[in-house]
C-alpha cells in the first residue's frame, strides 16, 4: 500500500466534502486527522482518477446510487469537472469552521 490507511480515508473525506459544498479542508479535520490538505494531494488525486474512470463506465455501486432513493449521488459525479484548484490545497487558506 502506498498510502496509510488514515491518509486515504482522509482523502476520501476531502475529496467527497469538496465534491459536494466545494469548501476547502477545515482545520478541525486537520486537527482530528493530522493531515494537512497539501499531505493529502496526491491521494487524493488517485482516489479522484480512479472514480472519474469508474464514473465514465459504470458498474452496479454507481447504477445503485443513481436512485433518487440514494439522492442521486452518481448526479454529483458526473456533472463534476475534476478539476481541483490549488486553494483546495492551500495550507494558508483552510477554512474555519
Amino acid at each position: 500500500a502506498r498510502y496509510a490507511p488514515s491518509m486515504i480515508a482522509a482523502a476520501a473525506i476531502l475529496l467527497s466534502c469538496y465534491i459536494t459544498t466545494r469548501r476547502p479542508w477545515s482545520s478541525a479535520l486537520r486537527i482530528k486527522t493530522n493531515y494537512d490538505s497539501m499531505d493529502l494531494k496526491s491521494c487524493v488525486l488517485q482516489i479522484a482518477s480512479f472514480v472519474k474512470m469508474k464514473a465514465a463506465l459504470p458498474c452496479a455501486i454507481f447504477e445503485k446510487y443513481s436512485h433518487s432513493k440514494m439522492e442521486n449521488v452518481v448526479a454529483e459525479l458526473t456533472n463534476f469537472s475534476w478539476e481541483f484548484p490549488e486553494r483546495l490545497f492551500s495550507v494558508q487558506n483552510v477554512c474555519l469552521d
